[in-house]
């Protein structure tokens, strides 16, 4: 028998010839669904962690606010934060600087020129960053719109804090405690500073004692004052000069030796061989003043002050007697000691200074 034409009759392999159904694989395919799951996962932390870093600094609002130079307030709220607030912050145009603290909101008064505030949080993650900026725009007085570009800054935007170190020149013209009077003043904020000042005797530029030190050996004195003031708001006109109200303490301590003169007790006169005299002044004053920021540092200070004084006088005499036959040096009122005991008195203070100021700005960028 004879095979057709045209077809083989060698055999097939047997994989061809028959072909048996096999299982799919599925681990290959579990694998590439299990990474593409969890890329689809860490994009959607990550994309959902950014948001939320970005959206932690919350809303301040409102976000633009429209006032007069001068006299002028307005409050500013935080919104949809997540974390702690730090602190809020202001831009006039040199950079953010710190001026309050922590708060839902921040109350600004008296601005002078268009400015830029925004909030500090610090999420929950430790990660610091800013709100968003509102911007409260500055009008002249006379209700033209715009921003006051003719309106210089007040110096109060950059003493939010600042350190001021001030000299006193009259202190050494004080006839009877010329002291090289020098004070340090600290402005936590832009309308309150507390002033330290320190002073020890100082004789080279006194002009004149008066005669009130006369016969008074190894003289020794200082003078201790602080100060609490309140600034009031800078003018639009004048935004580089303050006034200021203050409250002042002041103490100093004298201690001096006399010889051979006389004191006035009892409607008799007295005199003896030595007198050691100890006195102590202490008081309270009530201030007016104003301060003139020249440059951008410097500053000249000028005020008025008028309170009270208590002097206790004490003394250690030896050989003590009543004395007879005064000569006209022996009753001048110089030539005598203050009379023992406590007195009370009128204290007025002239004041003048010349000061240099350290402004603390921070300049800061919250990520």
């Amino acid at each position: 028998m004879f095979a057709p034409t045209g077809y083989s009759s060698l055999p097939l392999p047997r994989a061809l010839n028959n072909r048996e159904p096999q299982a799919p694989t599925t681990t290959g395919l579990r694998w590439r669904q299990a990474g593409l799951l969890l890329a689809l996962l860490l994009g959607v932390a990550f994309v959902g962690r950014a948001q939320d870093i970005v959206a932690a600094g919350g809303t301040l609002s409102p976000a633009a606010t429209t006032v007069t130079a001068g006299t002028n307030s307005g409050t500013l709220i935080l919104q949809g934060f997540y974390g702690t607030i730090l602190r809020y912050q202001a831009d006039t145009g040199q950079g953010f600087v710190d001026v309050g603290g922590p708060g839902r909101s921040y109350t600004f008064s008296d601005l002078l020129t268009t400015t830029r505030f925004r909030a500090v949080v610090q999420t929950t993650n430790l990660v610091v960053v800013a709100s968003s900026i509102a911007v409260v725009t500055v009008v002249p007085p006379d209700g033209a719109t715009g921003p006051a570009n003719k309106l210089k800054p007040s110096r109060q935007v950059s003493l939010a804090p600042a350190l001021a170190v001030k000299f006193s020149p009259l202190a050494t013209q004080d006839p009877s405690a010329s002291t090289l009077l020098v004070g340090l003043e600290y402005r936590p904020s832009s309308r309150i500073g507390l002033e330290a000042s320190y002073g020890q005797q100082f004789t080279a530029l006194r002009i004149t004692t008066l005669g009130l030190l006369a016969d008074r050996y190894d003289y020794h004195y200082q003078k201790f004052k602080l100060e609490l003031r309140r600034y009031l708001p800078a003018r639009a006109k004048n935004p580089h000069q303050e006034t200021y109200f203050s409250v002042q303490a002041f103490f100093t301590p004298e201690r001096y030796t006399r010889y051979g003169n006389n004191y006035y007790r009892n409607a008799a006169y007295y005199t003896y061989d030595r007198n050691f005299v100890s006195k102590d002044i202490s008081g309270i004053d009530l201030k007016i003043g104003s301060v003139w920021h020249v440059g951008s540092n410097w500053l000249l200070e000028g005020g008025l002050g008028l309170g009270g004084r208590f002097v206790v006088t004490q003394y250690d005499m030896l050989n003590e007697h009543r004395a007879t036959n005064f000569t006209a040096k022996q009753v001048s009122p110089f030539n005598q000691i203050e009379e023992p005991g406590n007195k009370a008195s009128i204290d007025v203070e002239l004041v003048f200074k010349v000061g240099y100021v350290f402004p603390f700005r921070k300049q800061e960028s919250a990520q």
